[in-house]
């Protein structure tokens, strides 16, 4: 019975490393249901979280998108694979704004009373201003409704 249960202890610890960060391609991993691809020369790889569009990051100075470790790292370890595709032309988007890692825009036929709140692993959660408060897109917060130019 100890046997089984080491045994299971150590499935259970080696799935979760595996299942933690995964290469899908010579370009492409997954980590925490986000997918990241390296980009061209991987000095650049886009972020895709399960709710958002593909974002392009720079990886620090010196350093290269790590397919097998899936972070960016000291560019002498990295194997950057030869056809990786190119960085797509991205417009800006001015309907949310990122603060912290998390990404806030305002809910649409609400006069910006309401906001939404995601992250990388969460989906969208609606978030209400407090009283006389409209969400202001440019500092992202909520502002008094003479200081924001609400679009929603």
């Amino acid at each position: 019975m100890k046997i089984y249960l080491a045994a299971l202890c150590i499935a259970y610890v080696v799935y979760g490393a595996w299942a933690a960060s995964q290469k899908i391609s010579d370009c492409s991993c997954t980590e925490r249901n986000n997918t990241y691809t390296a980009l061209s020369d991987c000095t650049k790889f886009a972020h895709q979280t399960m709710f958002s569009e593909a974002r392009t990051i720079n990886c620090p100075k010196d350093l290269k998108f790590d397919v097998e470790s899936c972070v960016c790292n000291w560019a002498d370890v990295v194997k950057c694979a030869t056809d990786c595709p190119p960085e797509k032309e991205s417009v800006p988007s001015s309907d949310y704004c990122e603060e912290h890692g998390n990404m806030y825009a305002p809910v649409a036929g609400t006069n910006c009373t309401q906001f939404t709140q995601e992250t990388d692993i969460l989906p969208p959660v609606v978030f209400n201003c407090p009283a006389d408060l409209q969400f202001d897109l440019a500092k992202c917060v909520c502002n008094w409704p003479e200081d924001t130019e609400c679009k929603a």
